[in-house]
């Protein structure tokens, strides 16, 4: 199955470019209409899950990840040398059997 949001098939250099990939068919998880507050290192936030460095690539990534709901976001270390990325497949997705949900 190919990831909607990076896609698992194209080389890293190819979702760096192209990426985010099918926005369009995003739906905002059900547990975004929750009337809880959460909070993350002493700061409120919207949504109890984050997304790691590995799928946000870039500034394009990461606009998707704060339009779609996600409240946190870790970016890669910037470095002053250029270091290419992992061998494919670098990012996998997971299809979890249940929808995640903050109460589980």
């Amino acid at each position: 199955m190919t990831g909607i949001f990076y896609n698992e098939k194209w080389s890293y250099e190819q979702n760096y470019e192209k990426g985010p990939v099918a926005l369009e068919k995003l739906k905002l998880p059900s547990f975004q209409k929750l009337n809880q507050s959460f909070t993350f290192l002493g700061y409120p936030v919207s949504l109890p899950f984050g997304i790691p460095a590995g799928p946000l690539l870039n500034s394009k990534f990461i606009k998707a990840a704060f339009d779609y709901g996600f409240a946190i976001s870790t970016y890669k270390t910037v470095r002053a040398d250029s270091f290419p990325s992992h061998p494919f497949p670098n990012v996998l997705f997971v299809d979890a059997k249940d929808e995640l949900h903050p109460d589980r």
